[in-house]
């Protein structure tokens, strides 16, 4: 997979969230009112895709640079893409310190999702909570499930290939039972309801288009967000 394809997503998306910071400049307050209402839910999956997700993959990029350089490796610089990005570093670690290379992007990816689930529970106005629920599902769904198929793909330094790779130890085991219990909390989280309420999706594709008081559906499913613990590890979102 040519990982130029990431930058042309990543620089498409960067300009339709530019397009839409003037409505939501203009409208957050629909987004903090104590009442739902169409233009809250849109603005509600603005902020998730366009603003939490960006921040997310710098996140998650962080948390392979860390754990990189405190283990040793060797001139550990970072990539960051917007809505994708990787870490290189030279200098060879033992494969278990590439595992937790490997794990640390993911594990910060999955403790922002989860964190905005707990917050779509927390007393806050529904507009808040919609945009907390929008970027934990869909993080997690790339983070679970999108990013480990596209580890079987030929991207260079995957991280669920390393994650799962062999030799397997206790350390894997943990993952996996922890991965498991993260998707059966994802399937329920899901059968709360739609992730994008009525109103949002009525209201639907003119946040970005012209900015006129109608909200967003939200944006198209974010690309493929990281890559690897190994020398070069990538994260497109």
């Amino acid at each position: 997979m040519d990982p130029a394809r990431f930058d042309l997503f990543s620089l498409l998306f960067t300009i339709l969230a530019l397009l839409g910071l003037p409505r939501l400049l203009r409208g957050w307050r629909a987004l903090v009112a104590p009442q739902a209402s169409a233009e809250g839910e849109a603005l509600a999956v603005y902020v998730a895709i366009f603003l939490a997700v960006p921040l997310a993959t710098l996140g998650h990029e962080l948390g392979h640079l860390v754990v990189a350089r405190a283990l040793g490796a060797a001139d550990a610089t970072l990539h960051y893409r917007v809505f994708w990005g990787y870490v290189a570093y030279s200098g060879l670690l033992s494969p278990r310190q590439d595992w937790w290379v490997a794990l640390a992007g993911n594990a910060v990816s999955w403790a922002l999702a989860a964190s905005g689930l707990l917050l779509s529970r927390a007393a806050l106005p529904p507009g808040l909570r919609s945009a907390a629920r929008t970027f934990g599902v869909v993080e997690l769904i790339h983070t679970l499930v999108a990013y480990p198929l596209l580890s079987l793909t030929d991207l260079p330094g995957a991280d669920w290939i390393v994650i799962y790779g062999r030799p397997v130890w206790p350390g894997t085991w943990g993952v996996a039972l922890l991965h498991l219990a993260t998707l059966l909390w994802l399937r329920r989280e899901l059968r709360r309801g739609p992730l994008l309420p009525a109103s949002a999706t009525a209201a639907g594709g003119e946040l970005v288009s012209r900015g006129a008081p109608a909200g967003s559906d939200g944006a198209p499913d974010v690309p493929p967000a990281d890559a690897g613990a190994a020398p070069e590890e990538t994260k497109p979102v």
